[in-house]
């Protein structure tokens, strides 16, 4: 039987496949994607026109994608997730210090300002935190939800806008300098294909 040139979808690597694989579901051995394997030649479907739904992988092979999928994104999901936790009470804490516990601890941050030779007053102050606070909230909020989705492989693209926004988070630095790793290392691990395919 002659060969058919075949090109995988996720990462266009070429290679040729007997034809009596056109149609079936065959693996990369580039990436590791699964697609349905579509000949170049004449008469052939192009590989990005879809004839048939998209298959899915079977239980025992999603299960140890998962699996790996897992032990890639665990310490970035666990990072992101306590990381944007722990700031988002810290933002809370905060905010609730500047606007709601009296002037007096606003006023003992203002004379240490002074004292350092920086001249700020309790309203400028108030309104530097109501601003960082209105920042800071959504991307730790995004970071936590994108931590709980990277480790339950759920909601793909949740995980990867909760890693992106921990990846350039610098609302909070020298905070930022902790989560902002987590955050890149989660993205890169995100953009594999396999790891993609471990979503469901």
């Amino acid at each position: 039987m002659p060969d058919e040139l075949i090109v995988c979808p996720s990462c266009r690597h070429q290679l040729r496949a007997p034809t009596e694989l056109l149609g079936q579901l065959v693996q990369c051995p580039q990436c590791r994607a699964m697609f349905t394997a579509w000949g170049l030649g004449p008469g052939s479907l192009p590989p990005m026109v879809s004839a048939a739904p998209t298959p899915t992988l079977g239980g025992e092979e999603l299960a140890r994608l998962q699996q790996r999928a897992y032990g890639a994104l665990v310490i970035p999901g666990v990072g992101m997730l306590i990381c944007s936790t722990l700031l988002l009470v810290l933002n809370l804490g905060m905010f609730w210090l500047f606007h709601f516990a009296g002037d007096a601890p606003v006023e003992q941050i203002v004379d240490a300002y002074a004292q350092l030779g920086v001249p700020i007053d309790v309203d400028s102050l108030r309104l530097t935190n109501l601003i960082k606070t209105a920042v800071a909230l959504p991307v730790y909020l995004a970071g936590l939800i994108g931590g709980i989705h990277v480790l339950k492989l759920k909601r793909y693209w949740l995980a990867l806008a909760g890693s992106i926004l921990t990846a350039i988070n610098i609302v909070d630095c020298p905070c930022c300098l902790a989560v902002m790793p987590l955050g890149i290392w989660s993205t890169i691990v995100l953009f594999r294909p396999d790891i993609r395919q471990a979503f469901v």
